[in-house]
């Protein structure tokens, strides 16, 4: 199984720049995930991480 994770692209220091979490997408499959993110704040990108890929833990 595949879970949707999204990355944000700017800052969210303004309060109308849209949803930035999504709680409910948790264990949905990735590509349904991140078309629902994409759907409801096209400025933030979804990237989906399959289960045992390797990602960076480095998020400076």
């Amino acid at each position: 199984m595949s879970y949707g994770q999204a990355s944000e692209r700017s800052s969210l220091s303004c309060s109308d720049e849209g949803k930035s979490s999504w709680p409910e997408l948790v264990e949905v499959n990735g590509e349904a995930a991140a078309a629902t993110i994409m759907k409801e704040n096209p400025k933030v990108g979804a990237v989906i991480v399959k289960e045992g890929m390797m990602v960076t833990m480095d998020f400076r």
